[in-house]
Parts: structure tokens; C-alpha cells; sequence
């Protein structure tokens, strides 16, 4: 997520060991004596991302470009922010990312970041290359560093969210404990009967639930995932993303979570273990950062929405304007032909590819769209149009 050319790893995943993190906030003095919302604000649902409709760094004003990231422990703004607020780089830190590889962070500090009426100052952040997501106009993301200052209300049917000095009502709420590492919230799931611990909350993952691929070997008695969960794939355009073989998802009965019990699951097999934000869009969620707690209400799973068939095929846009393939699901009608990681599309649907160089995100996301259907593709490789059916 971070960098093309400092760190490899996913936005939903990051794990960045930085120590030296300090933050002086601003206090928020409301005297509240019941549930009603202290400090509130509006959020851009951006197909599961929650994005702060306004945020001023000094005099900057930004809207819709701040993702609120419970799965990153360190604030991070944008390059270009960065050019653009005049900020200096105070000093450099040495991280780990979520594949063991170390690298320098330049690292910044914002004098004042405000969200609503709530101001931190003095707030450190590190410098990102998020061009990756311009799709999505993120410049920046509100990390721990930030977000365990307050107790946080996410109301996704009225998308607001409101920052509370306590929770007094809690009988109407499921709750989850969660443990701290590395700046982290990590939960633990119980899912076929087998604890998993260590699975990140990431509001930065447009997940339900993800096991990492080792724990395939728990559901799978098969050598072909033993193989395959290895193969990978680097876009040499966007270095910074490793595109990978993804394994089947599957859907698990009795999965619970602190007071949560869930059937019917839609879990994938992914890098790491996570739970993410789409098994909250449906609710009222508090994140309660000061008593290391998770409160959601009724109702948090609606997993029709995600058991759509599909083709298994991921396309992806890179700079020359070309469409390849940046996943394939296995054992999905996709995987049956040969199709490989990295080819280019030339055609789909009888249609010749040709992404508009102003529209390329709205593009690319009408083609992912098609691979809930019937499909007819021909690849550069392959040469010949192939035929891709969901039954």
C-alpha cells in the first residue's frame, strides 16, 4: 500500500513497527451523561470504505480523501499532501511491513490535523505513495495513532460518526474484546471449532472475514493448495502490490466473534487474518479504544450480497492503458482454462479493449462488474477467444 518504492504490502494489512509514535491531542470536553452523540460528523461510504466527508491539516482543507483505518498504526498522508502543506521530513524510521521487508520511512509531523470540531496537533505521520488509490481520491489515512484517542461511534445507516467520552448503553450490542499489538487491534474468531488468534480489525479491509492461506491445510486435504497458495504475481507498474493465487472462498457455520455467532460466512484465504469492515456495514459499530472493546448491533451479516457468483477473474488497469489479470480464484470456472496472472485482455465480450485515459477507474470497474456473468475473453497469450460460463 505504501510506496512503489519503499514498502510491499496491502492497504488492508499493514504492519508498521513504529515505536516512536507520540500524538498531543486536543481534548475533547463535552459533559455527557447519556448515549446522545457528543462530536458528529458526516462519512463517504465508498463501497465499504469509510472516508471523513472533511478534514483540515493547518489551513488545508480535504474532503473526501482521509480513509478512518483501524488496520494501520500510523497516520499517512500523500506525497503530494506532503509537497503541498510545506511540511519537513523530521527524520527517518526503519519498519517491517507485512512481509518481513525492511525499509526507511520518512517521517513528518502535522502541527494540526482537525476532524469537525476535534483538533490534534503535533501529530506524526509517515509519507505514502497512495496514487494507487486515486481511483478512490485517498490522500491520506487516519491511523491509531489518532483513533485510540477517542471512543468512536460508526453509524452506517445514517453514515455518521460521532466521537463519545463514554458508552453508557451496552445491553443492545454484541461485544468483541480486542488486544493490542504493535498499535494494532487484534481479535480473536472461532471458526469449525478451532481458535484462530491474532486476526487484525481492519476498518481498511473491504473483507468479512480472511484466514491466512496456511490455515487452507485446516479445511483443504488437498496438494494442489499446497502448491498453489505460493504462486504470486508482481504488476511491474504498481511494484508495491503483490497480486496473488487466491484459494477458494468458503462458507463456514458457528463462526463466533467475542458475543457474535454467525452461520452461513463467507471466508476467503488471504496473506494474513482479518476481519474486516463489510461485516459491519449493515450497523451501528463503537470502537471503544479506551476499554480495548467492539460493540456492534443486531443484524451485522447480510452474506447474500456476497456469495454472487463469479467468473474467479480480477482485471486491473496498468499505465500503458492495458487490462490484465490481476486474480484468478481457484477451482472457480476461470481456473479450469488457461488463463495466467499478468496477461493482457484484448478483448472481452466480442469487444475490443481501449481504456479512456480520463475514465480509466469507472472503466475498469463496469469490466469487474461483467465477470458476475457469462464471459467471452481472449487474452494475449492465449490468442484464441474462450468461452467462461458460471455453471
Amino acid at each position: 500500500m505504501l510506496t512503489r518504492n519503499i514498502i510491499t504490502v496491502f492497504l488492508f494489512f499493514i504492519f508498521i513497527c513504529f515505536y516512536s509514535i507520540s500524538l498531543v491531542a486536543a481534548k475533547i470536553n463535552v459533559n455527557q451523561k447519556d448515549d446522545a452523540d457528543t462530536i458528529s460528523f458526516p462519512f463517504i461510504n465508498k463501497k465499504g470504505w469509510i472516508f471523513f466527508k472533511q478534514i483540515s491539516l493547518n489551513s488545508e482543507v480535504v474532503r473526501e480523501g482521509f480513509l478512518f483505518d483501524s488496520g494501520s498504526n500510523v497516520t499517512l498522508i500523500d506525497f503530494k499532501l506532503f509537497k503541498k502543506l510545506n511540511l519537513k521530513i523530521i527524520k527517518q524510521t526503519q519498519n517491517t511491513d507485512a512481509n518481513n521487508k525492511v525499509a526507511l520511512l520518512n517521517v513528518v509531523i502535522i502541527p494540526s490535523l482537525k476532524i469537525g470540531e476535534i483538533e490534534f496537533t503535533n501529530v506524526l505521520a509517515t509519507l505514502a505513495d497512495l496514487s494507487i488509490y486515486d481511483c478512490e481520491g485517498m490522500v491520506g489515512i487516519i491511523g491509531n495513532n489518532i483513533l485510540k484517542k477517542a471512543i468512536w461511534k460508526i453509524d452506517f445507516l445514517n453514515n455518521k460518526i460521532s466521537v463519545l467520552n463514554e458508552f453508557y448503553t451496552k445491553k443492545n450490542y454484541h461485544s468483541i474484546s480486542f488486544k493490542y499489538k504493535n498499535n494494532l487491534p487484534y481479535v480473536v474468531v472461532t471458526a469449525n471449532g478451532k481458535k484462530y488468534n491474532n486476526v487484525l480489525f481492519d476498518t481498511g479491509a473491504r473483507a468479512l472475514l480472511n484466514l491466512k492461506t496456511q490455515d487452507t491445510l485446516n479445511f483443504f486435504d488437498n496438494e494442489r493448495f499446497k502448491i498453489k497458495k505460493y504462486i504470486s504475481f508482481t504488476n511491474s507498474i504498481y511494484d508495491s502490490i503483490k497480486r496473488v493465487l487466491l484459494v477458494p472462498q468458503i462458507k463456514l457455520d458457528k463462526v463466533s466473534i467475542g458475543t457474535v455467532t454467525m452461520n452461513n460466512v463467507p471466508v476467503n484465504f488471504r496473506l494474513g487474518r482479518i476481519m474486516g469492515i463489510n461485516l459491519f456495514q449493515n450497523t451501528i459499530l463503537i470502537i471503544d479504544y479506551k476499554n480495548k472493546m467492539i460493540l456492534t448491533s443486531d443484524s451485522i451479516l447480510d452474506q447474500n450480497q456476497y456469495l454472487k457468483k463469479d467468473t474467479g477473474i480480477k482485471l486491473d488497469v496498468n499505465n500503458k492503458g492495458e487490462v490484465f489479470i490481476s486474480s484468478i480464484l481457484v477451482n472457480s470456472p476461470a481456473e479450469r482454462f488457461s488463463l495466467r496472472l499478468g496477461d493482457k485482455v484484448v478483448s472481452l465480450n466480442n469487444i475490443i479493449l481501449k481504456v479512456p485515459y480520463n475514465d480509466k477507474c469507472s472503466y475498469i470497474e463496469k469490466l469487474n462488474e461483467l465477470m458476475y456473468d457469462n464471459i467471452t475473453i481472449r487474452t494475449e497469450y492465449l490468442k484464441e477467444q474462450i468461452s467462461i460460463s458460471l455453471q
